[in-house]
């Protein structure tokens, strides 16, 4: 019953706001999908999947998709993304350390417009 399980939650649906640059690894562990109000949005999910490479790609999808990036020099770049445009104000995408199984979780905070 638990590899079902499994399979289920990898197969949600992506939210509808997330831009399509931010391709979803295939390992994806949804744990949070929520909207606050009209425009805040909050996606979290966990994955095993290398998140600096993710980061890498993510920033570089959505600078080439036409979102502008917003690191400051404080923002500690191999851990989270700032971004806006299309829709979003504001969005930032932050990775949390590893935890013991290997798996990370990364947040997805967003406020629309």
């Amino acid at each position: 019953m638990l590899p079902l399980a499994m399979t289920l939650q990898a197969d949600e649906p992506r939210p509808n706001w997330l831009p399509e640059a931010i391709e979803l690894p295939a390992d994806n562990d949804v744990l949070m999908d929520r909207s606050i109000g009209s425009s805040l949005r909050m996606f979290s999910f966990s994955t095993e999947h290398n998140t600096k490479t993710l980061l890498e790609d993510w920033e570089e999808a959505l600078r080439l998709a036409g979102y502008s990036i917003n690191q400051t020099k404080g923002d500690v770049l191999e851990t989270a993304i700032e971004f806006s445009g299309q829709g979003i104000n504001n969005a930032k995408i932050v990775v949390a350390p590893a935890s013991a199984d290997g798996r990370s979780t990364i947040e997805i905070d967003a406020t629309l417009q």
